[in-house]
């Protein structure tokens, strides 16, 4: 069954274990595959399963959502009973996954989809699976499944929800680590650090804050939208090739290499810049292409997103706003200063671990060697902090922002009280 103003019929194809029915989304004005599963019971003859879907993976290029009872588990994570799952099976499904790039959405509900009783017992497995291509990721920002109740059935029905809300709010600033390969970035550093007065702790924030809306202005206007100066810088070696080809003199050589070297050049940071916002480290240079990181960036946003919470009152809210509002009451409270009474007597039964001499090389003044060691100490390719800045900037600017950084640590060591600006901090719920 299916909204007939939305979806027009074009063709299925029965494949035995799985069954895939061909829709045009009137609403985006594309092609649309739904495949329905309903795998065998046997490892070997689920083969034939992992190849029909290998083989609509080739042959179809649009949007795809596959789901049902694949009567297998893609992790022993998926499992729980006194039996023992079959590993070799989990590794096909497993492998089937991978091959064909499907993503799982993330879900709500019970992390297993069926229960039986068997000869050991009762078991419990996530059987039932909803999966989706990279083309319908990147229709959707925001998909997300629930494993509805079993009722009277041993399955669990799966409900998949996409939609593309409006997001209003202001995007935070990041520093791009690839920004510092443009040979206009250290002129940019140097010609606004110090138009700005102040120093210290709170001179260092507000300079690194005015510095960040230079930044941001900068990447529209010069450095640029990357993959697009890439396509521009292909067709511009293309165009050199040929003109090399059809008359090879040395100004025609030296051209075409110049552009060549410009690509070359340009596709670095163009890998540097989506592996930044994947934030995979494990990747080395030319392992994957753009559609990788695509993928991963969109999985990454999807699953990270907070879909809903419980409030006070035990009320789970899924507007956007109510969210924003009651997390940001929760942590206001949470923050916020309580009288404590009888912390005298919790505080004196912690033992003194930290005798004078300890203390005195802890609050010792340190030198600007030990702040540069600290700093380079930074991994530069971890996540910025809350001023948006990564340790890579801090390495690749250090000769024109040392001064006022040393001066706001060494001040932090003077007891200066820390400036709110400084004392903001980014909240990591960990699922």
């Amino acid at each position: 069954m299916w909204k007939e103003e939305d979806l027009n019929y074009i063709s299925h194809t029965d494949m035995g274990q799985i069954t895939n029915i061909l829709f045009f989304n009137k609403k985006v004005s594309k092609d649309f595959l739904f495949s329905a599963i309903y795998g065998k019971h046997t490892k070997e003859e689920r083969k034939d399963l992992w190849e029909a879907i290998k083989t609509c993976s080739h042959n179809y290029h649009c949007d795809w959502i596959l789901g049902g009872d694949f009567n297998a588990i893609s992790s022993i994570d998926h499992h729980k009973g006194n039996s023992t799952p079959c590993l070799p099976s989990i590794q096909d499904f497993d492998d089937c996954v991978m091959d064909c790039g499907l993503h799982s959405p993330p879900y709500t509900g019970s992390p297993f989809t069926w229960t039986g009783t068997r000869s050991l017992g009762r078991l419990w497995k996530r059987l039932d699976r909803v999966f989706i291509n990279s083309h319908c990721l990147n229709s959707f920002e925001d998909i997300t499944s629930q494993h509805l109740p079993r009722g009277t059935s041993d399955h669990c029905p799966i409900l998949l929800k996409a939609s593309n809300p409006i997001f209003t709010s202001p995007r935070p600033f990041r520093y791009i680590n690839c920004w510092s390969k443009n040979h206009t970035f250290i002129k940019v550093l140097e010609g606004n650090w110090g138009k700005y007065c102040g120093g210290g702790m709170k001179g260092l924030m507000d300079k690194l804050s005015k510095l960040s809306k230079v930044l941001q202005h900068w990447n529209k206007t010069t450095f640029g939208n990357i993959t697009s100066t890439v396509e521009a810088l292909e067709k511009d070696l293309q165009q050199a090739e040929q003109e090399f080809d059809a008359n090879p003199t040395p100004n025609n050589r030296a051209f075409m290499n110049e552009k060549r070297a410009n690509l070359i050049h340009t596709t670095k940071n163009e890998f540097l810049f989506w592996k930044q916002k994947a934030g995979i480290k494990w990747l080395k240079e030319g392992d994957c292409n753009s559609s990788f990181f695509h993928a991963k960036i969109k999985e990454k946003r999807i699953h990270q997103k907070i879909h809903r919470i419980k409030d006070s009152n035990g009320n789970w809210l899924e507007n956007t706003n109510d969210i924003q509002h009651e997390a940001t009451n929760f942590f206001k409270a949470l923050f916020s200063n309580h009288n404590c009474e009888g912390m005298n007597k919790f505080l004196d039964n912690i033992p003194l671990l930290v005798d004078d001499s300890i203390n005195t090389t802890l609050t010792k003044f340190p030198t600007e060697e030990e702040v540069k060691e600290a700093v380079w100490s930074l991994d530069p390719d971890s996540s910025a902090g809350p001023d948006g800045f990564t340790g890579d900037f801090y390495r690749q600017g250090w000769d024109t922002i040392k001064e006022d950084v040393i001066k706001a640590v060494q001040e932090f060591f003077l007891g200066i009280p820390i400036p709110k600006s400084m004392g903001k901090t980014t909240i990591i719920l960990i699922p």
